[in-house]
C-alpha cells in the first residue's frame, strides 16, 4: 500500500472544489478543483501528478516476453573461439 499527499502553499494555489459521482457496480471518481496563482506551483503540482500517475501504470504494464530458447535440435555451432596459448618467458 502507498500513499500519494499533494501539498501546495496558501498564497499560491487554494482549493477551489470537489465532487464525487458514483454509478451502480462501477468505480466512483473525485474530481478535485484548484485554482492556481504561481506558473512554479502549477508545474510543480503537474509533476507531481505524472510521477503518480506514471507510478502507478508502470505496475499495470507487463514486462516484455523473452524470447524462447531454440531447442538442441535447432542451435547452431559459431565460431570456435581461439586456442589458448600459453608461454613461459625467462628474463
Amino acid at each position: 500500500m502507498s500513499y500519494r499527499i499533494l501539498s501546495w502553499d496558501d498564497d499560491e494555489a487554494r482549493l477551489k472544489g470537489f465532487s464525487s459521482s458514483s454509478k451502480a457496480g462501477a468505480l466512483m471518481r473525485v474530481k478535485i478543483e484548484i485554482e492556481v496563482r504561481s506558473p512554479y506551483c502549477l508545474a510543480d503540482l503537474l509533476r507531481r501528478l505524472e510521477e503518480i500517475y506514471g507510478e502507478q501504470n508502470a505496475a499495470a504494464r507487463k514486462a516484455p516476453a523473452a524470447k524462447p530458447k531454440p531447442s538442441a535440435s535447432r542451435r547452431t555451432i559459431g565460431k570456435a573461439p581461439a586456442p589458448l596459448l600459453l608461454t613461459f618467458r625467462e628474463d
